[in-house]
């Protein structure tokens, strides 16, 4: 009999650290269920199917937002006349 409230005990005090440290019990064992044959199949069957091809078409529509932003900075004129500001600069050396 005492060796089971020891050994509950034992168990109780490891379920308060583990719940106290719940992102750290989610890390020990994330690695151990992502792994698991069914969980893998899972993953691996929604990338096929799905995953993939939104991954696909998000990046082609990030590439082409990146790229039709750049061409606009680069075609656009500058918002200013660097020889009028360099004029009107105090360290330009006219006082």
């Amino acid at each position: 009999m005492d060796d089971q409230r020891r050994e509950a005990g034992i168990w109780q005090q490891t379920l308060k650290l583990l719940s106290k440290d719940c992102m750290m019990w989610h890390f020990t064992y994330a690695q151990e269920l992502l792994s698991h044959p069914v969980t893998m199949a899972l993953i691996r069957y929604k990338w096929r199917h799905l995953g993939c091809y939104v991954y696909f078409l998000g990046l082609f529509f990030y590439c082409l937002f990146v790229g039709s932003v750049t061409a606009c900075v680069l075609m656009s004129p500058a918002p200013f006349n660097v020889p009028q500001i360099m004029e009107l600069s105090p360290f330009n050396g006219n006082e």
